[in-house]
């Protein structure tokens, strides 16, 4: 017909037409978006075979294979350069962040938000027990499970002291990583360019 496929009577979308609709978006734009708009048109199909406005359930078709998921693990070697990178950034904005940030990064592989939540003490960043640990409370993640206690190596311990050291030893309670009047960071602003600069 060479109607858009918005255009075609709802009757009139069968298997080849969206098939080639499939089978063009992946050439066009991703795999990743043919899948997703195969998605969304079959929602909008069995929402009207669930009114009666169709005869017959969306059909199946070939999709595309999903994306690789990205690599996440990173070498000693990559997570020293990284390490170094940010305390060099420290050094050239004359502050203590991301050097400790990625130290934490690296060694809890928490999330940013999650370490941008934390509170000095026992009840989340406590660098008086040994070894050293992270505590991720239930509030500060997305589930029940990310919920957690990590240890933390010597090698970032040290990284870490020099930051409560450099934010002038903080009361427990106080969060780790503010801004000079006092209110805790999020992940835009100076944190997303540091990370933008250091990775």
């Amino acid at each position: 017909s060479r109607l858009e496929l918005g255009s075609l009577p709802s009757d009139a979308i069968e298997a080849r037409t969206i098939q080639n609709m499939v089978d063009g978006l992946a050439v066009t734009t991703s795999n990743e978006t043919a899948r997703v708009a195969f998605a969304a048109l079959a929602a909008v199909l069995r929402d009207l075979y669930g009114r009666g406005i169709i005869d017959s359930l969306p059909p199946r078709v070939l999709l595309p294979p999903p994306a690789r998921p990205r690599e996440r693990v990173l070498t000693i070697v990559e997570a020293d350069r990284l390490l170094v990178a940010a305390q060099a950034d420290d050094e050239r904005m004359k502050r203590s962040l991301m050097a400790p940030l990625v130290a934490l990064l690296i060694a809890t592989g928490a999330r940013i938000t999650e370490l941008l939540r934390l509170v000095w003490g026992p009840s989340g960043l406590d660098l008086d027990s040994r070894p050293a640990r992270v505590v991720i409370a239930r509030e500060t993640t997305k589930s029940d499970a990310g919920a957690r206690v990590v240890p933390i190596e010597d090698a970032y311990a040290v990284v870490l002291l020099r930051h409560r050291d450099a934010s002038g030893n903080p009361l427990t309670g106080l969060p780790v990583f503010v801004r000079e009047d006092g209110v805790i960071l999020d992940r835009s602003s100076r944190v997303r360019s540091g990370l933008n600069r250091v990775f």
